[in-house]
């Protein structure tokens, strides 16, 4: 009887210590990006480094548009507390509920999604709770009610991505996966054996992006402006957010050199898309500081 009690604790302490684990330094998610006119990018989510904000303690996000993790800005706050996970964003004072792995079957619980689009909050209905295997690893599972095969892994959060949670309701016209994740140097989540934990095909293909545009100044100051010079004349400018919403359009340009002002774009990371007169698209990166 007192072995069984015993193995009951052990198991107890196992299960908690991986809903309290979730916000951990080192941990990284990455996750992949497609618009709807084909291109896509992968945007890397770390935790690395400290911050208090109203005496709570959290830990600093940040969101990484290159594989060396060198191209960063601070996406924002996060923070756990008895199996809660806690977003605020870097442009707000307030913080959201992002994950509560306390939920049952039957459950219902409203969520931040897409906190660079907003303040987007989505509603799950747990519909299952189960235990799968990630890489060797057992881990709770939840699963909601979707037409697009929502779910939470314990330790990991959404397999669309960090911050994924139910986007569609968001977000048009792009679609999210979680490519891999990683606790330090070790991988805990992979979507498919094999498959690469990066990808980006943006300016790929036999007009790259550098070939034909150029943007000056790249990066960018907030609230000042830039100039895209082309080529052949251009016929339609489209900036695109990390999340994939349109933030900025013109049509019916015909012209080689445009001046754009950035009041209107938060700090981050944007994906310019570019038409020309002969009907040639490229796409490029933007970055606002």
């Amino acid at each position: 009887m007192k072995k069984f009690i015993l193995l009951l604790n052990v198991v107890f302490v196992i299960s908690n210590s991986f809903s309290q684990d979730f916000v951990k330094e080192g941990k990284q998610w990455n996750v992949s990006e497609t618009m709807n006119f084909g291109g896509t990018v992968t945007l890397i989510y770390k935790i690395e480094g400290d911050s208090v904000t109203e005496n709570l303690q959290y830990k600093k996000v940040w969101v990484c548009s290159d594989s060396l993790l060198t191209d960063c800005l601070l996406f924002g706050l996060i923070r756990e507390d008895a199996g809660k996970v806690f977003f605020q964003p870097n442009y707000s004072n307030k913080e959201s509920l992002l994950y509560d792995f306390n939920i049952g079957i039957g459950d219902t619980v409203q969520v931040l999604s897409l906190p660079n689009q907003g303040d987007c909050e989505v509603v799950l209905i747990c519909i299952g709770v189960d235990t799968m295997t990630y890489l060797g690893i057992p881990r709770k599972t939840w699963s909601f009610a979707s037409y697009d095969s929502e779910g939470w892994v314990e330790g990991i959060g959404n397999l669309h991505g960090l911050f994924q949670n139910r986007y569609y309701e968001c977000i048009l016209d792009v679609d999210f996966s979680l490519l891999c994740a990683y606790d330090g140097d070790s991988l805990i989540y992979q979507n498919s054996p094999g498959n690469p934990c990066y990808i980006n095909t943006v300016g790929i293909g036999e007009n790259p992006f550098e070939a034909q545009i150029s943007i000056s100044p790249n990066p960018v100051i907030i609230n000042s402006k830039f100039k895209i010079k082309s080529k052949k004349r251009i016929s339609r400018v489209e900036i695109y957010g990390a999340g994939g919403k349109l933030r900025f359009q013109m049509h019916d340009i015909s012209k080689r050199e445009l001046t754009i002002q950035s009041k209107n774009l938060n700090k981050g990371f944007f994906l310019l898309y570019i038409k020309t007169d002969d009907n040639q698209v490229y796409t490029g990166k933007l970055v606002i500081y």
